[in-house]
């Protein structure tokens, strides 16, 4: 009788086990299959701008009295753009920019605006990249609570493109420019 009620035990523990292990294959099988499902939402093609696309930073001054950036942007590429990311380095010229200001952006100043962490140029219209090539804007930023001076500038053009019928923001990294930043007090 005892040796009849050890076997038993033995079984029952034995089919809890098989019971987790089935449970933790249904739940890998399950998050599979919802993984290849929402693979197919993902575009597979990553959208790039023309390589015609270009930026140049004809300035860059920073006012130590005031905290006040002003840079000049001129569109020297072959594209209409619609804005600029833009950060600054603080510590050294040889660091990478990756401080974003484009929060600072002094509004009343300028005809430009901020969209997905972008300035976006604003010139009158409804066009989807107003900024011509040629064209040449100033633009100021307020850096009263940026801790630190700024050394080095980096702006990163950005494009409104059609595809598939929907509009998208694009960020054109490899036609970036950077800038040495004059400082004055």
């Amino acid at each position: 009788m005892v040796m009849e009620t050890l076997k038993r035990r033995d079984k029952k523990g034995l089919s809890v086990m098989i019971g987790y292990v089935l449970l933790v294959v249904f739940a890998l099988a399950i998050s599979v299959g919802i993984y290849q499902w929402l693979k197919t939402f993902v575009p597979q093609d990553s959208l790039d701008c023309p390589d015609g696309v270009s930026v140049f930073l004809k300035s860059a001054n920073f006012n130590g009295t005031s905290n006040k950036l002003t840079i000049e942007v001129v569109n020297s590429g072959r594209f209409n753009i619609a804005g600029y990311f833009i950060h600054v380095a603080t510590v050294s010229a040889d660091e990478v920019p990756n401080v974003d200001v484009s929060s600072y952006l002094n509004k009343t100043e300028s005809s430009a605006g901020i969209l997905a962490g972008s300035v976006i140029f604003l010139i009158g219209s409804d066009e989807n990249n107003p900024f011509s090539p040629g064209d040449s804007e100033m633009h100021s930023f307020d850096l009263l609570e940026l801790t630190g001076t700024p050394k080095i500038v980096s702006v990163i053009p950005t494009r409104q493109q059609v595809d598939d019928d929907r509009k998208r923001f694009v960020g054109c990294g490899t036609a970036r420019a950077e800038q040495n930043v004059e400082y004055f007090a």
